[in-house]
């Protein structure tokens, strides 16, 4: 009987020891795990404000620098940060508006102000360029829009019909001097009153929220009735009253093809009203084996006539 007793004894010592070297140290273990688990879940879940029908006005040193609509907003407390639904962000220079934003989702940083526009991205001038973007940001130190890829841009409208229509990449949009830029693969077409159309593509394109002109840079290719004119630099010049487009100027070196003749100098003026083309600055005219020189080569009707100051030709005759 004693024995027995003993033998008990000793299966009991040794389940004590089990449960208090193995079990008991897992068990501490997972409880340790899951109070972790609600510590972190409980510094996510950190209190939000949220509203309706946002209106906010940014003014860093007096004047306005840009003035927000949106339908919703929700910010972090603490943080700064407000994330916006159906957003529109008015940027002001010298109390006037210059760029209006709209798009689906805005995001303001709260330690920089820089805010960042997504989704059906539209930006409007002031007087009427439109740019079509997916992704658009605003830099407030600088005060410059931003938008890195792909874009379509609408130019205001004038007395021939629509305005300018272009593809491209790499817009930048200064809102202090109104002028916005476009880096990269420029394509653009043009409708003209006499159902004539000019295409023209570039490297680089300006143009400025003060004005309906436009600068092209960079490998310049103008088409426009059966001409080919090709340059560094070209030039779109509006009337005196802004509503259409009356002069184009190439400068830099400019070389003038069709299918006759092909034709050179370092300026040259498209005259859209009187359908001619002024060739100044050392032209010359190529067609066969003749070279014809000038002081002055006037196309007149679209180049159907030629004129030319102080002739001098050479070739076959």
């Amino acid at each position: 009987m004693k024995s027995y007793k003993k033998i008990i004894f000793s299966l009991l010592l040794i389940f004590i020891i089990v449960e208090v070297l193995f079990i008991f140290p897992k068990q501490l273990e997972k409880s340790d795990e899951i109070d972790t688990t609600k510590s972190s879940t409980s510094e996510k879940e950190k209190p939000e404000h949220r509203m309706e029908g946002v209106h906010l006005v940014e003014s860093p040193q007096g004047s306005r620098d840009w003035e927000l609509f949106a339908t919703k907003a929700r910010g972090v407390q603490g943080e700064g940060d407000w994330f916006l639904n159906q957003v529109r962000v008015q940027f002001y220079n010298k109390n006037k508006i210059e760029f209006i934003v709209t798009a689906n989702e805005g995001e303001i940083d709260g330690k920089t102000r820089n805010i960042k526009f997504k989704g059906s991205v539209v930006t409007k001038s002031n007087n009427g360029y439109t740019f079509y973007t997916e992704e658009l940001f605003y830099q407030a130190g600088q005060r410059k829009i931003l938008s890195p890829g792909k874009l379509k841009m609408l130019g205001p409208s004038d007395d021939q019909g629509d305005g300018l229509l272009l593809d491209g990449y790499n817009m930048l949009a200064e809102v202090d001097t109104s002028e916005m830029r476009i880096f990269k693969d420029v394509k653009a077409t043009k409708k003209l009153k006499n159902q004539n159309e000019l295409k023209i593509k570039s490297e680089m394109a300006q143009f400025n929220g003060q004005n309906k002109e436009a600068h092209f840079e960079n490998n310049v290719v103008l088409n426009i009735q059966e001409m080919k004119i090709e340059g560094p630099d070209c030039y779109f010049i509006y009337s005196p009253n802004m509503n259409v487009l009356e002069f184009i100027r190439f400068k830099g070196g400019v070389v003038v093809q069709d299918k006759k003749r092909k034709a050179v100098s370092q300026l040259l003026e498209v005259n859209l009203f009187a359908n001619t083309f002024r060739f100044q600055g050392d032209p010359k005219i190529y067609q066969d084996d003749d070279e014809i020189k000038g002081e002055e080569i006037l196309f007149i009707d679209g180049g159907k006539k030629i004129k030319i100051q102080k002739v001098n030709a050479s070739g076959k005759f």
